[in-house]
C-alpha cells in the first residue's frame, strides 16, 4: 500500500506530538523531583534551626515544668581593700524545704550539713540543675529546683508569719436502734 504525501505528514505530526508529550512528561518529572528535594531540604533546615535554638537557650524544658521566678540580684558596694573601689553582686536565695548541702553537684555526693526550710543562702555559681552556695561558713551545692529568689515563697516563712491556717472539722454521728 503506497503512502500518500498526506499520510506521511500525518505520521510526522503524530510523532512530533508524541515526542513533545514525552518531553513535557520528563519536564514534569524533573520539576516534581526538584520540589521534593526542596521540601526535604526545607524540613531539614527547620529541624536544624529548632535544634540550634534549643542548644543556644540551654537545652530543652520538660513539658510539665513550672516556670520559676527570676532571681533578684542585689548589688552592694564593699569597703575598698586597696585604692580602687570594688562592686560585688550578691544573689540571695531561700530554701523551700530542708535540704542537704552537698560536697559536689550530685545526689550521690557527701552531705556537708542540712539547711532548714526558709533559710537564706548566697549563690556563688550556677551549674545547671545545681547552685554552688555559701551557707554560714560552709560552701556546697544545693539542687536549684528547691531554691526560690523570693523569701515569701518558702513554706517555713509562711508558717512563722502565721499565714498558714490549720482547719479541723468534727463529724457527729448518731446511731439509731
Amino acid at each position: 500500500m503506497p503512502r500518500t504525501y498526506d499520510d506521511e505528514i500525518q505520521q510526522r505530526i503524530l510523532e512530533r506530538k508524541k515526542r513533545a508529550e514525552q518531553a513535557r512528561e520528563e519536564q514534569i518529572r524533573k520539576r516534581n523531583q526538584i520540589f521534593m528535594i526542596g521540601g526535604i531540604a526545607l524540613v531539614v533546615l527547620i529541624v536544624l534551626i529548632i535544634i540550634i535554638s534549643k542548644i543556644a537557650s540551654g537545652g530543652s524544658k520538660k513539658k510539665n515544668e513550672v516556670p520559676t521566678t527570676t532571681p533578684v540580684v542585689e548589688t552592694t558596694t564593699q569597703e575598698p581593700t586597696t585604692v580602687e573601689e570594688t562592686t560585688q553582686a550578691v544573689l540571695t536565695m531561700y530554701t523551700t524545704d530542708t535540704l542537704n548541702l552537698r560536697q559536689s553537684a550530685s545526689t550521690e555526693a557527701e552531705i556537708i550539713t542540712q539547711v532548714p526550710s526558709g533559710k537564706a543562702v548566697t549563690v556563688l555559681n550556677n551549674e545547671g540543675e545545681w547552685y554552688q552556695v555559701q551557707y554560714g561558713d560552709k560552701q556546697g551545692y544545693l539542687k536549684a529546683e528547691y531554691l526560690k529568689a523570693d523569701e515569701s515563697q518558702t513554706t517555713q516563712q509562711a508558717e512563722e508569719s502565721g499565714s498558714v491556717e490549720e482547719t479541723t472539722s468534727a463529724v457527729e454521728t448518731t446511731s439509731t436502734p
